[in-house]
């Protein structure tokens, strides 16, 4: 299938349906590359596995942390070699592999960079109200003490690093497609986002439900898979093998989504993303 990049802004159905667009126009190109780096992804979190289990009232030792940070960084190379050949994809231009994995590789640190302030505007919020609600049964704060304290925080943590979070969503884009530094991304994500949050909420309020409602069924799959196994080693490489095929297909999906997202509010802003 032919991809036809649109030359303005659309409606927020036109900007799915963009990104469906890049998606079924590079499923071949996206599906292996995909493929090899979630079964990494999963031989690592299985222990040859996704998301190590740590038992009730466990503190996590030294190898789940290693767990987690190998995870996160193979995670995050893997976006940048999607997020290029969606960009190939979206310019045009034939790429192969080699390509997209070069640029993820010259960008990996800007969007290793990218990620901290993200991953802090998506995680202070909610942990802020977690301890809040804490404190506030450890004290036994009168209810209503209780729920203003809730709200207030709400108003003064959760809310502006959600807003945050959405204005640099776009930065790990802007990195690899434009390949631009780690200020400069987070300043032009901002940018183009400015006037338009609560259309790119509503975008990725969309993607983010169904990359979830995914996500459910894989693990629920992945967890049938490995009961039907006895012997661990064996059970926990059909886990990675099934994580790695499912999400294979399912995982480039958000990556063109929300590149056709990127797509539209470049246009907004009356310019033309470049080309690689």
């Amino acid at each position: 299938m032919t991809y036809q990049r649109p030359t303005q802004s659309s409606s927020i159905s036109a900007v799915l349906a963009d990104g469906l667009g890049l998606y079924r126009a590079g499923i071949r190109s996206l599906y292996v590359p995909a493929f090899c780096l979630l079964l990494v992804i999963g031989l690592i979190q299985w222990g040859q596995i996704p998301y190590p289990h740590i038992e009730e009232n466990a503190i996590p030792d030294a190898g789940h942390w290693l767990r987690f940070f190998a995870t996160f960084v193979v995670s995050m190379f893997m976006f940048g070699v999607v997020i290029a050949i969606v960009h190939y994809i979206a310019s045009g231009a034939p790429s192969g592999v080699r390509s997209p994995i070069s640029i993820a590789t010259r960008r990996f640190a800007v969007v290793l960079a990218v990620s901290v302030p993200y991953a802090l505007a998506i995680s202070i919020g909610p942990l802020v109200l977690v301890l809040l609600v804490g404190l506030s049964a450890l004290l036994d704060l009168p209810a209503i003490l209780a729920t203003l304290a809730f709200f207030f925080m709400m108003l003064v943590t959760l809310v502006p690093m959600m807003y945050l979070a959405i204005a640099l969503f776009a930065s790990f884009i802007v990195a690899i497609a434009e390949g631009r530094g780690p200020f400069e991304s987070l300043r032009e994500s901002f940018g183009l986002v400015r006037g338009h949050w609560w259309r790119t909420f509503a975008l990725l309020a969309i993607i983010t439900a169904a990359a979830t409602l995914i996500s459910l069924g894989t693990n629920e799959v992945i967890l049938f898979l490995a009961d039907r196994f006895d012997g661990k080693p064996v059970a926990n490489t059909v886990s990675a093998l099934a994580y790695a095929a499912i999400y294979g297909i399912f995982w480039p999906l958000s990556a063109c989504l929300m590149y056709g997202v990127y797509q539209d509010l470049r246009l907004r802003r009356n310019d033309v993303a470049p080309t690689t």
